[in-house]
């Protein structure tokens, strides 16, 4: 089954950190569309490496403690100024968004291929060795004589 592409989907409010004397803000959340795992998150930070433009900023897939509420928010932590984000660095994620989800499709096809093939040479051999797979059905689940 494909994996769903993950896209930047807002900015949580409550998850801004501001510098030790509090006067400028120094990161924020994105929330992307749906949790990622970890390959996906391996790809996106091995595409954001490899993104470059003037006044690039870190970026990595995380999550952030708001406060005292105990409350956790995941997702990608910039650290920029909102209107940073929107001005300078947005257009980058997005695309090192995207290309983190076309390296999660290659993986997808990847895994759909050798799963075929398995499936190929299962067949193969339940004909070879067998009697063409005559103990179980199509579906591979054991017949029992009556």
């Amino acid at each position: 089954m494909p994996t769903e592409p993950i896209t930047i989907a807002g900015l949580f409010e409550d998850a801004v950190s501001t510098s030790t004397s509090g006067d400028s803000i120094t990161s924020i959340v994105l929330r992307l569309s749906s949790p990622p795992d970890e390959a996906w998150v391996e790809s996106f930070h091995h595409e954001w490496a490899l993104t470059s433009y003037p006044r690039k900023r870190s970026a990595r897939v995380g999550t952030v403690h708001v406060g005292a509420s105990g409350l956790a928010r995941t997702g990608l932590v910039l650290s920029a100024s909102p209107q940073d984000y929107v001005g300078q660095h947005k257009e980058y994620l997005e695309a090192a968004v995207e290309r983190a989800n076309e390296r999660q499709r290659q993986r997808d096809r990847q895994r759909d291929a050798t799963v075929a093939e398995a499936a190929r040479a299962i067949r193969e051999i339940n004909r070879t060795y067998y009697d063409d797979g005559a103990a179980g059905g199509p579906d591979g689940a054991l017949r029992l004589a009556v």
